[in-house]
Order: structure tokens, then sequence, then C-alpha cells
């Protein structure tokens, strides 16, 4: 292909230097036959723009050439073994359908793809992060381990000629963040000073990191703070670390008196909720437990 376009190029060149044509008159042909000559050079700029032009082709034709390359690749993966062509296959995910978010590293989660092929078989699946790379080579995934960080998952099937499909893809949101779930009791001493006890918590929370709030029967919050400023001598809330292990565990205990300290203005507790909250997340943990007698 080339050759065809130097071959053009020269022809051009001709033409502009007057080789192909004879344009002279009698009296410049009686002056070169006396041995002079009357025909003008071929100027410099026009020599440049030529030169450029033939860059420019060259280019272009590397370009073509590429191309041509990268069509035949396309279309020998499209061919199966017998020579016919190859329908690659398609794949889809099923779920999550839409853009998603996990807050919590023991979240559960799946990961759910179809894939389909109109003339054969699908014979693998790929689930992969722009971070973390492959996840699985199943169609279902549960409960992949990824980093944290904003990842474009993408899903995509393979035929049994080995042709690959289309990747379908979705953002994800990993936080990875630590979510403890617990349980707490309450009972009332009839005097209307109540004690909450930690029946459970999985893992077991530094106090810093661990937040009470006092709500009404309506659910609205009341007081609050974090559970590192209380000690079992506190005024309206005391906390009692009963292992003195400065974590919250089971058996830890919060005593509540109305008319005391930050519940000073509460002459009675009935029907009000108390929850604790780990603080990095705002999370609580378990279930807001109602002083009801």
């Amino acid at each position: 292909m080339k050759q065809v376009v130097f071959a053009v190029l020269l022809l051009a060149v001709a033409s502009l230097t007057g080789c192909l044509t004879d344009n002279t008159s009698v009296d410049e042909k009686e002056s070169t036959d006396e041995g002079t000559s009357n025909i003008e050079p071929v100027g410099e700029n026009n020599l440049t723009n030529l030169e450029k032009r033939i860059s420019e082709l060259e280019k272009e034709v590397d370009n073509l050439e590429k191309n041509l390359v990268e069509l035949r690749k396309d279309l020998d993966n499209k061919l199966s073994s017998d020579g016919t062509v190859n329908s690659i296959p398609l794949a889809r995910i099923d779920f999550p359908e839409t853009d998603t978010s996990i807050t919590c590293a023991d979240d559960s989660f799946e990961l759910i793809g179809t894939g389909y092929d109109s003339d054969g078989i699908v014979w693998a699946y790929e689930w992969a992060s722009d971070i973390d790379g492959v996840i699985s080579d199943k169609n279902n995934v549960s409960n992949p381990t990824l980093t944290a960080g904003n990842h474009v998952i993408t899903f995509r099937t393979m035929d049994d000629n080995g042709a690959w499909s289309e990747p379908e893809s979705f953002n994800l949101e990993m936080m990875n963040y630590l979510c403890p779930t617990g349980s707490m009791i309450a009972y009332e001493d009839g005097s209307g000073e109540w004690t909450v006890q930690i029946v459970k918590i999985n893992p077991l929370i530094s106090i810093n990191n661990v937040s009470w709030v006092l709500t009404d029967a309506n659910n609205l919050f009341v007081i609050g703070g974090s559970v590192l400023e209380l000690n079992s001598s506190s005024q309206g809330i005391s906390f009692d670390d009963m292992d003195n292990s400065e974590r919250i565990s089971p058996g830890d205990k919060f005593i509540l008196k109305p008319g005391e300290g930050n519940l000073s203005d509460f002459s009675s507790l009935q029907d009000y909720g108390f929850s604790i909250k780990y603080k990095p997340t705002e999370e609580f943990i378990g279930y807001t437990i109602t002083l009801t007698s």
C-alpha cells in the first residue's frame, strides 16, 4: 500500500516540475535547442508542503495497517474452528441491580450474575474489581472479601470457543466499618432508680468509643454523652465497669437515678428509652431498651 502512495506522490512531483507535460512555447523550445531553459524551478514552499503531505500520508497508511491487523484479530476471535462466525456470549448482573454500599465489615451481601450464549454454552465466569482484581470465577458469590474503597465491579462470561462477553458493571462502596452488636436488660428497684445491664456484646469495645442516649416516649433525643465521662459514682447516670476492663462487656451496668445530676430535671424515667452507640460510625449497638415497669 505504501508503494502505491509513493507512486502517486512521484507523479504529483513530476507534474509540478513539468516532467509529464510540455507547456513550453515555440520560443522556449528554440531557446532549449540553443542550450538554455526558461522553465522556472519548483519553489521551496511547494516542496516543503509536499514533504509534509507525504509524511501525513505515511502516518495514515500506518494507521490503516494497524486497524487492519486489529480487524483480523477480532475476526479470528469470532471464528470457530470450522470457520463459521462465533457469536460472543452475553453477561447480566442480576444482583445488585444498582450501585450500592456496604457499611459494616461483617455485613453479608451477594453477587449474582447470569450468562447466555446463542450458539454454544457459557464456559466460564469472572467477577472483578478495579481495586482488588479478580474476585471469583463463579456466577454467584457470597460475601467476597474486598478492601475499603470505591470499587467498579465487573462481570463477564466466556463461551466454549474462548470468546469473552462485554463486561457489565456497577459501583460498590466498601466502608468496612466495625459494627458491633449487643443486647441489654433493664429493671427498676421500686424507687424509680433504673439499672440497665449489658447481656451480650460482640466484639468488646473500648468505653472511649461508646456513647449513651436517653430518648423520650416518642423516641426523641433527650440527653446523651460519652461513657468515658461516667464512673460508678457519677450523679444522675453512672457506669459500673464490672470487670475493670475499660471495655463494654457483659455484666457492665448503667445506673439511672432521676432527680440527680444530669437527670435532675426528671422525676421519673417511665417509658423512656436507653441505648448505646458506637461513636466512630454512630451506629446503635443492639436495640433501644424501653424503661417500663
